[in-house]
């Protein structure tokens, strides 16, 4: 069975889940879709997760946008390495973690999937006329 036989929610939406495990999965989403603007979220998922944890979330969504423009392994390696402690000559620290080469072979083969997440949420941004680097138009 591959990674993408699991797309849908049910009892085998992640490797041994529980039965009751996946009614709170599904609650989690559902209260996920209650919220009304990237600030809603923002504030949630600060309580829901680590820092760390939504860096990885941010390099993961960097990648799929790299790969979207047609980037390969080698350019978006050294996109998202940073070359030093300062963000842009902006003075602002930037977070010390990096992507790794696991991380984008993961996020490349999700992508490459037509019935993906990530196809999916690149579509509707495409279709409603939004940026997926979250510019508003």
């Amino acid at each position: 069975m591959s990674d993408f036989d699991n797309n849908k929610l049910g009892k085998d939406a992640l490797p041994g889940i529980k039965a009751d495990d996946v009614k709170d999965l599904e609650g989690l989403y559902e209260a996920i879709l209650t919220l009304k603007d990237p600030n809603e979220l923002h504030m949630f998922f600060r309580d829901l997760c680590s820092v760390n944890e939504i860096y990885s979330f941010l390099h993961r969504w960097q990648i799929v946008k790299l790969l979207d423009e047609g980037k390969n392994y080698d350019e978006i390696l050294k996109e998202l390495t940073p070359d030093s402690d300062d963000l842009g000559g902006t003075g602002v620290k930037r977070n010390k973690t990096t992507v790794s080469s696991t991380t984008i072979a993961r996020v490349k083969k999700c992508y490459v999937n037509p019935y993906g997440g990530y196809r999916t949420a690149l579509s509707r941004l495409a279709e409603e006329g939004r940026d997926p680097a979250g510019d508003k138009n």
